[in-house]
C-alpha cells in the first residue's frame, strides 16, 4: 500500500450533496478535539459525524467509488474535518501507550486507508512520510520505543516551507513520500499506518480548512 492521489475523485455536485446531507440532518454529531498539551488554548479541530439518518447513504455512495479503485474496504466512519491548528506527525493506527483502548482493531481486520478529500481549495498541504507504524500513533513514542536514529533526509528549505510547527530534531527522523496540495475534490489515500502531518498553515493566516475524511479497515 502506497500513498496515492486521484484528481477530481468527487465532482462539485457530489461534494454539494455531501455537504447538504450533513447540514440537513439534525442528528449530525459534533466533536471538538482539544490540544491536550495546551490546556485552555484553541481547539485543534471540529469533527462532524453523520447521524443514523444520513450515515448509511453517505458511506454507501462514497465506498462504492472507493472500492472500485482500492478493492474491498470497510469504511463506516466518514466525517468532515474542520481543522483549526496544524496537526503534528502521527499515524491513524493506534498507540499501545496512549490510547489502544480507543483505536484497537476488531478481530479479523487490519488497518486500511486514510482517505482525505478537501472540500475547497486551500493553500495548504498534507505531508506523507515513508515511515510508519501499526502499533504507534505518536511520533515521539515511535522514535523512543523503536530506537530510531536520525536520517537528516529533509532539506532545510522543505522544513522552512512546510514543517516549522515541528522541531527540526523531530523532522530529522523522517523522509517524505508525497506532499499533497489541498485541491477541492481530489483524493489522497494513504495507509493508516503511515506517519503524516499538516503543513504549518497557521503562519499563512488560514483559520480553517475542511475536508471529508474516512478511515478504513481491511478484512484479513
Amino acid at each position: 500500500m502506497k500513498a496515492t492521489v486521484i484528481e477530481n475523485f468527487l465532482t462539485e455536485d457530489e461534494l454539494f450533496d455531501i455537504e447538504k446531507g450533513f447540514r440537513a440532518n439534525t442528528d449530525t454529531k459534533l466533536w471538538i478535539e482539544p490540544i491536550l498539551w495546551l490546556p485552555g488554548e484553541q481547539a485543534q479541530a471540529l469533527y462532524c459525524y453523520p447521524g443514523p439518518s444520513y450515515k448509511n447513504k453517505l458511506c454507501d455512495s462514497i465506498n462504492e467509488k472507493i472500492n472500485v479503485v482500492f478493492g474491498k474496504n470497510e469504511c463506516d466512519n466518514w466525517h468532515i474535518l474542520n481543522g483549526y491548528r496544524p496537526y503534528g506527525i502521527h499515524t491513524d493506527s493506534l498507540d499501545d501507550i496512549v490510547d489502544a483502548h480507543i483505536h484497537s482493531l476488531p478481530d479479523g481486520y487490519e488497518f486500511g486507508w486514510t482517505f482525505l478529500i478537501p472540500l475547497d481549495d486551500y493553500d495548504t498541504n498534507t505531508i506523507v512520510f515513508n515511515e510508519g507504524s501499526a502499533r504507534t500513533k505518536l511520533s515521539n513514542n515511535w522514535i523512543e520505543h523503536e530506537s530510531r536514529v536520525p536520517q537528516h533526509s529533509i532539506s532545510k528549505d522543505i522544513y522552512q516551507q512546510y514543517l516549522t510547527h515541528e522541531s527540526e530534531e523531530l523532522i530529522s527522523y523522517f523522509s517524505i513520500d508525497i506532499i499533497f496540495p489541498w485541491k477541492k475534490g481530489n483524493l489522497l489515500a494513504m495507509p493508516r499506518t503511515s506517519f503524516h502531518c499538516s503543513d504549518n498553515f497557521a503562519i499563512k493566516k488560514i483559520f480553517e480548512k475542511r475536508a471529508l475524511i474516512g478511515w478504513s479497515l481491511l478484512p484479513l
